[in-house]
């Protein structure tokens, strides 16, 4: 028997990649499907969004321990993917953590280039972001919007151009907070990117009927194409 929590788990990564595909301006696949028990009593999960950005979007690479400063131990990782609206007022996002060392709290757009630390700049997940979010154990999901009335610390009363002008000078990172790294476990820059491709694939292997031995493992795959100051000043 699978474990509650982990089928919830799988299905929460499987909405924030669907969310994440959702973002693109051209039609995407984001598959969720668990198969059925087999004899070796293996369950299967996979999503995979796949695009072709024409706009304006935005993204980290995946987020990851080793990234935070001062680097952490941690098998977590993670995304954020965010697109702007034409007129520059808004950015819609989704952010996927997975396998965090502890219970995730919060999730963040800070200020600052890699390497150092700053401050919070827009609340993604947690109690003070307004957004749909989904937290399982140490997998979390978050979707919304951000306008100029989300964004605090220095940015507090500006335009979301504001953000974007952060973003585009590489002065804008992603910071997901745990109960054991309450300064931040995963992380990665923003940037402004062309292409992206995104592929989940996980396996829940049922070792008993007993909800106790259960065991999982998943890989991230980003692959994406950075917008140039060319591009930028080319478009519409």
């Amino acid at each position: 028997m699978i474990d509650t929590d982990k089928r919830q788990s799988m299905q929460v990564l499987g909405t924030g990649v669907a969310a994440i595909a959702g973002l693109t301006a051209t039609p995407a696949t984001a598959n969720a499907d668990i198969t059925q028990v087999n004899e070796t009593n293996q369950k299967q999960l996979r999503d995979q969004g796949s695009v072709q950005i024409p706009g304006k979007l935005f993204s980290t690479d995946v987020l990851l321990g080793e990234n935070e400063v001062s680097s952490v131990e941690s098998d977590g990782y993670g995304l954020a993917v965010f697109r702007g609206s034409p007129d520059k007022t808004r950015l819609d996002y989704a952010l996927v953590a997975i396998n965090t060392t502890s219970q995730i709290g919060a999730a963040h757009i800070h200020q600052g280039g890699p390497g150092e630390n700053g401050p919070v700049i827009a609340h993604l997940l947690g109690e003070q972001a307004d957004a749909h979010q989904t937290v399982v154990q140490n997998n979390a999901v978050a979707v919304g919007t951000l306008t100029a009335d989300d964004l605090v610390g220095p940015c507090e009363g500006k335009e979301i151009a504001t953000l974007l002008a952060e973003i585009k000078a590489n002065n804008a990172y992603i910071n997901v907070h745990t109960a054991n790294y309450p300064d931040g476990e995963l992380r990665d820059q923003l940037c402004a990117v062309k292409e992206l491709d995104v592929s989940f694939c996980a396996d829940i292997h049922a070792t008993s009927n007993s909800v106790i031995d259960v065991t999982g493992s998943g890989t991230l795959s980003i692959d994406l194409v950075k917008e140039s100051e060319e591009d930028d000043e080319n478009e519409c």
